[in-house]
């Protein structure tokens, strides 16, 4: 069986990245590569997915209440990660071509929308706010009932986006080893602990 059609028999959509050898290659490849030319998201939609996932994953300040190994002045955003550029070739090459159409579709939808509320004419007059609005608007307003399904397009691509960006980011090499809690295989079981002293708070890298 092809793999696109394995992918998709299991259910694995946009939203969700599947941990293979050459997925977490491909997330390195992408972190070295400074001269990147995207292959799914084109005509400016490339810049426009790169700021919606630094909207949704920014440069922030590590907590204060997790401890850290190393000392960490601040955790990098999805740019400075290049996850973008990650999603950008993940989804052309694992999705089926009518997912990958949807998944489109579904972002032409949010970028016409972004439009009609900011009022602009052209993909390149969209800025850092009319995105970020319009992210508050689909990702703050959805009931606990509806599934992504029964979502309309645009709204479905915020909540699929706001997904693959925070798995990408836990798949990061990066945030892997220095900012999850990280411990190589074969590891150590110790019982009967909480978070906090097993690992300074933090979650366990993948």
């Amino acid at each position: 069986m092809k793999r696109r059609e394995a992918l998709k028999n299991i259910g694995i959509g946009f939203g969700t990245i599947v941990l293979t050898p050459s997925a977490i290659a491909l997330l390195q490849k992408c972190q070295r590569n400074p001269d990147y030319l995207p292959v799914t998201f084109l005509d400016g939609k490339f810049e426009v997915l790169s700021e919606l996932m630094e909207l949704i994953l920014p440069e922030t300040k590590p907590p204060a209440d997790l401890d850290f190994p190393n000392p960490i002045e601040s955790i990098p955003g999805a740019k400075e990660l290049k996850l973008p550029e990650f999603v950008d070739s993940y989804v052309h090459g694992v999705l089926p071509q009518e997912e990958l159409d949807e998944v489109l579709k579904g972002f032409d939808a949010f970028i016409e929308q972004t439009l009609i509320d900011s009022t602009k004419e052209s993909i390149q007059e969209i800025n850092e706010e009319d995105l970020d609005n319009q992210l508050k608007k689909h990702l703050d307003s959805q009931p606990d009932h509806i599934s992504p399904e029964d979502m309309e397009p645009a709204q479905r691509f915020a909540h699929q986006l706001r997904s693959i960006s925070v798995e990408a980011f836990k798949t990061n090499e990066y945030i892997g080893e220095q900012i999850l809690a990280y411990s190589p295989i074969p590891g150590r079981h110790v019982g009967c602990i909480d978070l906090k002293e097993a690992t300074g708070g933090r979650a366990w890298s993948l």
